[in-house]
């Protein structure tokens, strides 16, 4: 007979058959008992459930697996953290001056806080303070008391002038804060001495020699207010002072531009030298420069050696404000210019070796030197082109020497 040896039986999975229990012959391997095949089980499948993200946390989406052998059938995937969503805030501290304010935000999703510091205020000052030696501000918010110093007085100014019998007063104003104080002057008694009013022409380097032509009492009228001559009767000096120098390095790109396309309107017309010619009146050391003049001044100044000519006429071209005259030489001499002006702006002195016909020529105040050729003048092609306005130099006067050659043509 069969020698009889069991074949086990073998338990389906999820993924793989099983077999049956069976037996055969251990001698001949005759199947005694034949085994069946068991079908695979399958999985049996379980829900992940999705996780909702957070502001804080991660979640997941959902996804499924076997509760036998644990494969996963449906894989979940990571959704990132959502993040805080703050809303605008509500300040819970106000700043000031000299601390942080606070300002607390809430999440929208969580309502999670958090709280930020605002930064501090700056000091908001207000007008300055003051007292008799100092001043200050103080902040309008925390008053604190910031930009303290001694007060910077003026020069003064003459306010009661002193007489025989009665003491003055000069009263003098801080330049930072504007506050003033009095200063009384003593009475000049029986026996003061009047002011002495003088004028000086003070020419640097390279500029040319320049004299006052004006006598000084017309000067005077012309330069000094009635409190000033008064001051003088009460024993204050004054001193009238024409500077004269090289204005070369005093002549702005703008202005230089413009003087050149003045010049190229006039026909064979050079540059020579600017000048810079400041007009001062110093009273008792206190200095005072001067645009405009009440009236006529009268200036007279050397021609230059390379611009003299035996046959050389002058005139002056003033552009002040825009508007260009011609001021006449007032001399014959050929070595020198001499002009009347009541304005301190930009000049150029114009040679002409021949003269076809006479410049048009403007006194300072508008009115023609020639009546008789008032008429000839809108035809002359020499004449300044009006277009050309050379912008005036705050409180400098720029005189420009220029050669301008005309030859005279044959009379028909």
């Amino acid at each position: 007979g069969h020698t009889k040896v069991v074949d086990p039986a073998v338990e389906a999975t999820c993924t793989e058959a099983g077999k049956t229990e069976g037996s055969h012959c251990s001698a001949c391997g005759t199947v005694i008992k034949a085994q069946e095949t068991i079908p695979a089980k399958g999985h049996m499948e379980v829900i992940d459930p999705a996780v909702e993200a957070t502001c804080t946390e991660e979640g997941k989406t959902e996804g499924s697996h076997c509760s036998v052998c644990g494969t996963v059938i449906i894989e979940s995937k990571i959704i990132a953290a959502l993040g805080h969503d703050w809303n605008e805030g509500r300040i819970t501290k106000d700043p000031t001056c000299t601390e942080k304010g606070e300002k607390e935000f809430q999440c929208s999703r969580c309502n999670e806080t958090k709280t930020e510091d605002i930064a501090e205020n700056n000091h908001s000052f207000g007008d300055w303070q003051s007292d008799a030696e100092r001043h200050w501000k103080l902040c309008t918010e925390c008053n604190i008391k910031e930009f303290e110093s001694e007060h910077q007085w003026d020069k003064g100014t003459v306010t009661v002038s002193p007489t025989e019998d009665s003491p003055g007063e000069k009263l003098y104003r801080c330049t930072v804060c504007g506050e003033s104080r009095t200063e009384e002057l003593p009475a000049l008694g029986g026996d003061h001495k009047n002011g002495i009013i003088t004028k000086d022409v003070r020419p640097g380097e390279n500029a040319p020699k320049t004299e006052f032509e004006t006598p000084l009492d017309e000067l005077i009228e012309a330069v000094l207010t009635a409190e000033e001559r008064e001051a003088v009767k009460n024993g204050m000096d004054i001193e009238i002072v024409l500077t004269v120098d090289d204005g070369t390095k005093f002549v702005s790109d703008e202005d230089r531009a413009k003087v050149e396309a003045a010049i190229d309107g006039i026909n064979n017309c050079k540059l020579g030298q600017y000048l810079d010619i400041n007009l001062f009146k110093i009273l008792g050391g206190d200095q005072k420069r001067i645009t405009e003049t009440s009236a006529l001044i009268t200036i007279k100044f050397e021609v230059p050696e390379a611009l003299r000519s035996e046959n050389g006429k002058y005139s002056v071209i003033r552009v002040h404000n825009g508007e260009a005259s011609v001021l006449s030489d007032l001399d014959d001499s050929l070595n020198t210019v001499t002009i009347q002006t009541d304005k301190f702006s930009t000049y150029a002195l114009v040679y002409y070796e021949e003269v076809q016909s006479p410049v048009q020529s403007e006194t300072p105040n508008g009115s023609d030197d020639n009546n008789d050729n008032s008429n000839d003048n809108d035809d002359n092609d020499d004449n300044l082109p009006t277009g050309y306005a050379v912008s005036l130099i705050p409180f400098t006067a720029a005189i420009i020497f220029t050669l301008t050659s005309f030859r005279r043509k044959e009379k028909k």
